[in-house]
């Protein structure tokens, strides 16, 4: 499940597509994600990729006193296509985590075929090391969920996308037309990024109920 205080989204593929417009609050599901599936022990190794180093961690709902858990969780910047490839063939492999995540996927192709490449050596490895005798390797599969932007995959057929990636779920955003505040909708469930402030505080997820 995608989640924080709530069961949100049920991950019914080993491969998803989380996407949305620009500044919906992707990266911060996709880290809050990570952290949970952390935290609730049902993986022990995450991989965060995202093309460039963050100055401060994505907003998220919390994180716990005791961050022994989090041991699990790495960060991996490969700067474009080739470092991304290199990344998925070699060391992917290598050491596979229980959970990648590809944050800004979209910012790694430009068109349908290299979209079609990367998907299509990534979903070969995965089968690789599925296929791979449990005593050389500590996990037998791996999930893989992914960011991109709306306008990025727009341009793609539909059922060739669904064909190629068959899990896909759609951030969506409104306008609060009382309070003018923007919230964004996953799986049926609202939620907004509360900011940092200007004192560089970390920013936060919350996710409504009632609204």
């Amino acid at each position: 499940f995608i989640q924080s205080n709530l069961r949100m989204v049920e991950l019914e593929h080993d491969l998803t597509l989380l996407y949305g417009p620009p500044l919906c609050g992707k990266t911060s599901l996709l880290f809050d994600f990570a952290l949970q599936e952390l935290l609730s022990e049902r993986v022990k190794q995450v991989w965060f990729v995202c093309p460039e180093p963050m100055p401060r961690l994505p907003a998220h709902t919390g994180l716990p006193e005791n961050t022994a858990r989090l041991k699990g969780l790495s960060f991996r910047y490969p700067r474009n296509k080739k470092e991304l490839l290199k990344l998925i063939i070699e060391d992917l492999p290598a050491s596979p985590p229980s959970l990648l995540v590809l944050d800004q996927f979209s910012s790694y192709f430009t068109d349908l075929p290299d979209l079609y490449q990367t998907i299509s050596i990534l979903k070969f490895t995965l089968r690789r090391i599925s296929s791979q005798p449990s005593a050389h390797s500590i996990h037998s599969s791996v999930r893989v969920v992914m960011s991109a932007l709306s306008a990025s995959i727009a341009p793609f057929n539909k059922d060739t996308l669904s064909a190629l990636i068959p899990g896909q779920i759609q951030v969506t955003s409104q306008i609060d037309q009382e309070d003018e505040t923007t919230y964004y909708s996953l799986g049926g469930k609202k939620f907004r990024v509360i900011p940092g402030g200007s004192t560089g505080g970390q920013a936060r997820l919350e996710f409504l109920q009632n609204r």
